[in-house]
């Protein structure tokens, strides 16, 4: 089976690049790191569904959701994808983008009618 791996984090050293599927919201405080880290997963849960909620209502596609249908696509051939980020294996926005996949992949929105 055929694997892709996908980096959905900020740059790095390893990856100076910037994925679209990066949080953009950054932790702002070291009072409560777990707290704080919650905070900015659920800021970018709430982006998730709005850019699912702009392709239904208005067929804007972010860049962000492109890729989502993409990945979504690769799965429906079989493939196998692996998402990373340099924040695992803390809780990280990559299972929130695990979720919205699977929930993307049992909905009707296609990356191949863009």
């Amino acid at each position: 089976m055929e694997e892709v791996n996908v980096y959905c984090g900020r740059p790095t050293e390893l990856m100076p690049f910037n994925s679209p599927l990066g949080n953009p919201f950054k932790m702002e405080s070291d009072a409560d790191k777990d707290a704080e880290r919650q905070r900015v997963i659920e800021l970018y849960r709430g982006l998730l569904w709005q850019d699912i909620k702009n392709k239904r209502d208005n067929g804007v596609t972010s860049e962000r959701l492109a890729m989502l249908l993409k990945i979504v696509d690769w799965l429906k051939q079989d493939k196998t994808v692996n998402l990373y980020c340099s924040c695992s294996p803390k809780p990280c926005h990559c299972d929130t983008i695990k979720s919205c996949l699977e929930y993307l992949h049992n909905q009707e929105l296609s990356y191949a009618n863009e």
